[in-house]
């Protein structure tokens, strides 16, 4: 069945309403768009992509930027439209998916040099990757030039000189005379009020009208395909006609559940995929880092601050051993014994009696015992640098961890070492390509996080003490985002080959992080927190204990104790290891 033309009208109204809302241009209309037919979903991602550049760009600066030369034209309009739309892929993550998919439909076999320029940079910018592969420029430099472009999105002027440095860079041919600095456009590329009573409806000459033509028809195909694919049903015309507008006019349409978890970090997906209501969302992970302690000072400062942590722990050395002695018997006690068999030395092998009687020349008929794993068991010790554990808790956390590794690795059990906190205060790099973008609501986490592997499971103690003492860096300690912590130190316990795992939490209270709370609802870290204790709290093939320093914690963890005093340390550690391993 035919739509009628009132449904035709309907569904018209709303595409150019979705994109009026996202270019915030009144006067955006569907003009030329009637006979683009439906290519695979298209409509929504050549849509955002329109309004995007309709909202950022600036025809008449760009034309007095553009270069003589028609090839090198049509890439510099490329490179103009990859700002614009990562301008508002920044924005809006649903828009991101659409375009991106959009833009897969252009990718051909044999793309022309301008194109290939433009799908590079478009994944740098964005930090999408296209699910189609193409001959690619010159990656290497693209990606270089585009470190530079991306601080400069939101000037026009600026960012077209750095492409066609790029372009020149790429051997495309450049002469021209551009604009000095400061004849640059306001940070939104938009027109002033004369440049847009000069330009009026005119096209950019050379590639720039063509790409425009190509854009223009390709909406229009996919435009009318939309509502044809509609015919049968003038109900589900009207349904979809809504649907579109709602979620259009929001900006966001929702990514697939595969394309969410591409997003998240591989520490963080299977969390996501059990929870039926995951909420926690993360503004980028780009500037996140994982670094070994030992790369985070010089060797003179960690042997400094090694010293000084050693002249702490000497008032309390006795204590510590005669506590860490206690536990190390228990473990002992408990330990199974092993044996192997063929020596010629040891203790008498009595399955071999019968050889001995008959062949008293045969030397191996001993056997020695050798000690076998604790119940087969890893340890992960998972430690809270924020600036809040500055000064005595951090030392207690320093002094309560090396308790534990040392006494641990005495009875043989693996131990890992872990931290965690951010790379700045009150935001960093996150922040500033949220800003970038402009601030969309509800970012969710907006810092970069800095993960710290002290000592990894298979290091020798004796290896990872001087690393040990980076956590008493004053510079180190800034704020803590703990659900992400423990989804990363579980993580790396997960795949180890122990059958017992104990993870053990050493923090002083609640994940505090003034850039994510700023903009974000007061419990939006807290409550993922306590999201993410529940589920390893229920997980069989962990066990979680938590040491609050100067805290109660047990408002979190089920398994708990709190620590206040250094001198209690070493007795109420050993007593709360003796019941785990119980």
């Amino acid at each position: 069945m035919t739509a009628t033309p009132e449904e035709r009208e309907a569904f018209e109204a709303a595409v150019a309403a979705a994109m009026r809302a996202l270019a915030e241009d009144d006067d955006i209309d569907l003009t030329g768009l009637e006979e683009i037919e439906n290519t695979g979903g298209d409509l929504r991602g050549a849509a955002d992509r329109e309004a995007f550049r309709r909202r950022y760009h600036n025809p008449s600066l760009h034309k007095k930027l553009s270069p003589r030369d028609a090839e090198t034209a049509m890439a510099a309009t490329l490179l103009e439209y990859a700002r614009c739309e990562a301008l508002g892929a920044a924005r809006m993550r649903g828009a991101a998916v659409n375009m991106q998919h959009a833009i897969e439909q252009e990718i051909s076999a044999a793309p022309s040099a301008a194109q290939s320029v433009y799908f590079s940079l478009w994944q740098s910018l964005t930090g999408r990757k296209f699910s189609k592969d193409f001959p690619a420029a010159d990656t290497a430099r693209i990606e270089k030039h585009a470190e530079l472009m991306k601080d400069v999105l939101s000037d026009q002027a600026a960012y077209a000189r750095m492409g066609l440095a790029l372009l020149k860079d790429l051997g495309f041919e450049t002469e021209r005379d551009v604009l000095p600095p400061s004849d640059s456009a306001d940070a939104d590329g938009a027109l002033t009020d004369e440049e847009s009573a000069d330009d009026g409806d005119q096209d950019e000459s050379g590639g720039a009208a063509g790409q425009e033509d190509s854009m223009q028809k390709m909406m229009a195909t996919a435009a009318l395909g939309e509502a044809e694919s509609a015919q049968s049903d003038p109900q589900n015309m009207r349904q979809m006609t809504n649907a579109l507008l709602e979620e259009m006019v929001r900006g966001r349409s929702q990514p697939t559940q595969e394309q969410q978890m591409a997003e998240l970090p591989q520490y963080a997906r299977q969390f996501a995929l059990e929870m039926a209501d995951y909420s926690y969302n993360i503004y980028t992970t780009e500037f996140d880092t994982v670094e070994q302690a030992g790369k985070l000072a010089t060797q003179e400062e960690l042997v400094e601050l090694r010293k000084y942590l050693d002249e702490m722990m000497a008032s309390t050395q006795k204590m510590i051993g005669r506590f860490a002695a206690k536990l190390q018997r228990y473990i002992l006690a408990r330990q199974k014994y092993a044996y192997q068999f063929s020596y010629d030395t040891g203790l008498l092998d009595h399955k071999r009696l019968g050889e001995i009687v008959t062949n008293p020349e045969n030397p191996l008929c001993y056997k020695q015992s050798h000690d076998a794993p604790f119940r087969d068991t890893v340890v992960s010790l998972l430690i809270d640098n924020s600036g809040s554990m500055r000064g005595r808790p951090i030392m207690t956390a320093a002094i309560s961890t090396e308790i534990l590794a040392r006494t641990l690795e005495r009875c043989g059990i693996r131990t890992e070492i872990l931290g965690f906190t951010t790379k700045h205060w009150k935001g960093g790099e996150s922040q500033k390509k949220w800003k970038l973008a402009g601030s969309p609501p509800a970012p969710g986490r907006l810092n970069d996080l800095l993960h710290i592997i002290y000592k990894a499971a298979d290091t020798p103690w004796r290896r990872a003490r001087i690393a040990l003492s980076l956590m008493l860096q004053d510079g180190l300690l800034k704020e803590n985002i703990d659900g992400e912590a423990l989804l990363w130190a579980y993580d790396r316990l997960r795949t180890m080959p122990e059958e017992r795992k104990i993870l053990i939490v050493i923090s002083d209270g609640a994940p505090i992080d003034d850039a994510t709370l700023s903009c974000n609802h007061g419990q939006f870290l807290e409550e993922h927190l306590h999201k993410v204790i529940h589920w390893l709290e229920n997980k069989k093939n962990i066990e979680l204990l938590s040491i609050g320093i100067g805290h109660d914690v047990t408002r979190y963890y089920q398994k708990a104790v709190k620590i206040t005093d250094v001198n209690d340390l070493a007795e109420t550690l050993v007593d709360k290891m003796i019941e785990m391993l119980a």
